[in-house]
């Protein structure tokens, strides 16, 4: 007997450490790479929350970025942990990320062990969530750190949960549980989801006929997700939840069951993964995709219901947790969106949620084969084969996606080759260029962005630095003048503005160098004076201006502005004076300047 359990211990222990090591080597392409340009710099490079040990307490007040919409204080956390360890090291960050997703491997391995005891069932299961490439964007990008964190406890605090049912009386197993439940809803808000799996756990396994009594276990997380969604009301964290219409409820809800059917085909034909998933909404109730997807999914309802007795309550329950963990992005609760029109239908998504699928695919290939052995249609090294094939197909996916990721113009450059209308990605691919000097490649992007959406702040500020980065500085500063409200963005817009008029400054100064007579370059610079308040160096240069050429109607108006911007209103009446006294069309100048000369007194 002693013997038979030492032989079961070591056939575990060799199992976790092939998870281990597959898992490993498939994600260990990505620890190379460095911080992107997206949320890395804003959740990372640049917050200054997770820089000093003091903020701790502050980590659990900040909205996750910073629009009252994400409260996510254990990422800060765990980032403020690493900073102080690692500096910012990124080769750490990465690797913890890995860390993370191997030891939800493992937990999956002894969850998956408690519904079935054989070794099959949870090491193949084991081994798809670990090395499966469906996983690739939420392990190989370190803001899926947030994703990691919060399904790690997830998956704890169920498998511990599932532990005390089979050991009654040990209640610190099911406050260890509690715990690491308020670790998950304190990393992302897709823990919130933990209590109706449990409800759905109790149904399928602990069900009694005329009794609620069996749901009371699930009683404690409901509490406890109460008092979450209490304290974020508190902290002001509730931008993320909010009341749609119908007609957007119903369009978006259908749009995500589109989603469904291509996440479903991505477990098996994961041929086309890509950054920041997304997909157009349905606009129409007669949409031919609508009515299909529609078509299916009454038809599945149909056939479980028709066939629900050849389900065991396990198959049930797994395929329950597909659906359950997925609901957040269902678009009921809340529209998650990456652009108006189209919805997030990220491969993240997936992440917690391919549990259920991923048993479901071992529990059927194990039914195939024993089926095929029955029947003997193939030999059973046939079968082998064709599954070691499929595995060993998906493995080099996991691999390719990896490479890609550990660089960030290549894995943007694939998400925009499959999805070229997702201006999130068009942005980022510009910021991403930008960041690799490719200055002229980058001002295509982000002029893209702003095709799209001329209102789009952050790609005009950038638009505008980018051209200055090519030394089209005065082309930057025409960008810049187009913000008239940056609004959050202000100081940035500021401060590049100041820097660029002190290059166009220079540049002229240089330029007056070898042309001290030109009238026109003492009027630019003369205007870049006004701009920049330095307005008695203004004055200097329009002066010299007007001198070399007293009919320059442009350079008497912007003398006598500024004359009057300096309190010398006689000096301003007589240029004004002057001014008008330009033969030409009457312009915006002239009623300007007719106007300021009736007010001076």
């Amino acid at each position: 007997m002693l013997r038979l359990s030492q032989n079961k211990a070591q056939s575990m222990l060799a199992s976790l450490v092939i998870i281990v090591l597959l898992g490993f080597f498939a994600y260990s392409f990505m620890v190379t790479d460095s911080f992107k340009t997206m949320d890395d710099k804003a959740s990372i490079v640049n917050n200054d929350l997770i820089k000093d040990i003091a903020n701790l307490k502050d980590a659990f007040k900040t909205s996750y970025f910073g629009d009252k919409s994400y409260w996510r204080p254990l990422v800060f956390v765990s980032y403020m942990i690493e900073y102080h360890l690692f500096g910012l090291n990124p080769f750490y960050y990465y690797l913890i990320n890995l860390a993370f997703h191997l030891c939800s491997g493992i937990l999956i391995f002894f969850l998956i062990k408690l519904f079935y005891e054989e070794r099959w069932t949870p090491f193949f299961v084991s081994l798809l969530f670990t090395t499966h490439p469906v996983h690739w964007e939420a392990v190989s990008n370190i803001p899926g750190r947030a994703i990691l964190l919060s399904a790690f406890f997830y998956f704890f605090s169920f498998y511990l949960f599932c532990l005390s049912r089979r050991k009654k009386g040990q209640a610190w197993i099911l406050i260890l549980s509690l715990i690491a439940f308020i670790g998950s809803l304190l990393s992302k808000e897709s823990g919130i989801m933990l209590p109706v799996l449990i409800l759905a756990y109790l149904w399928f396994f602990e069900r009694r006929p005329g009794k609620l009594s069996y749901f009371s276990p699930s009683v404690p997380y409901f509490f406890i997700l109460a008092g979450y969604l209490l304290v974020r009301r508190m902290l002001g964290m509730v931008s993320l939840f909010y009341t749609m219409t119908w007609e957007n409820s119903f369009f978006g809800f259908f749009t995500f069951l589109r989603s469904i059917l291509t996440h479903l085909r991505l477990f098996v034909l994961p041929y086309d993964l890509h950054f920041d998933r997304s997909r157009q909404l349905f606009t129409q109730f007669a949409d031919p995709q609508l009515l299909l997807t529609a078509t299916v999914f009454l038809c599945f309802i149909f056939l479980l219901w028709r066939w629900q007795k050849r389900f065991s309550p396990k198959m049930l329950f797994f395929l329950s947790w597909f659906f359950i963990d997925l609901f957040p992005v269902s678009q009921l609760i809340v529209s998650i969106g990456t652009q108006a029109g189209r919805i997030s239908t990220a491969e993240h998504f997936l992440y917690s949620a391919s549990v259920g699928i991923f048993v479901l695919i071992v529990v059927a290939g194990r039914w195939l084969y024993q089926k095929n052995d029955k029947r003997r249609i193939l030999s059973a090294s046939v079968v082998k084969f064709i599954y070691a094939g499929v595995y060993i197909f998906l493995y080099i996916t996991t691999i390719q996606q990896n490479i890609y990721a550990s660089s960030e113009l290549a894995m943007l450059a694939q998400s925009l080759k499959y999805n070229p209308d997702n201006i999130r990605m068009v942005e980022s691919y510009g910021y991403a260029l930008v960041s690799a000097k490719k200055f002229e490649e980058g001002e295509k992007f982000f002029r893209k962005v702003l095709e799209h959406n001329p209102n789009h702040l952050r790609s005009r500020i950038s638009l505008g630095k980018v051209l200055c980065d090519q030394g089209r500085c005065v082309e930057g500063l025409l960008e810049y003048e187009k913000v008239t409200d940056a609004g959050d963005l202000k100081e940035l817009l500021e401060q590049n503005k100041k820097a660029t008029y002190a290059v166009v400054i220079r540049q002229y100064e240089a330029l007056l160098k070898n042309e001290p007579h030109n009238p026109q370059l003492l009027y630019s610079l003369g205007i870049v004076y006004a701009k920049t308040q330095r307005l008695q160096e203004g004055v200097a240069v329009f002066e010299e201006a007007v001198r070399l050429k007293p009919d320059f109607k442009e350079a008497l108006f912007n003398l006598a502005s500024t004359y009057d911007g300096l309190g010398e209103k006689e000096k301003a009446k007589i240029y004004y004076q002057r001014m008008l006294g330009v033969a030409g069309d009457q312009t915006p100048l002239n009623d300007y300047a007719q106007k300021r000369l009736a007010e001076i007194p």
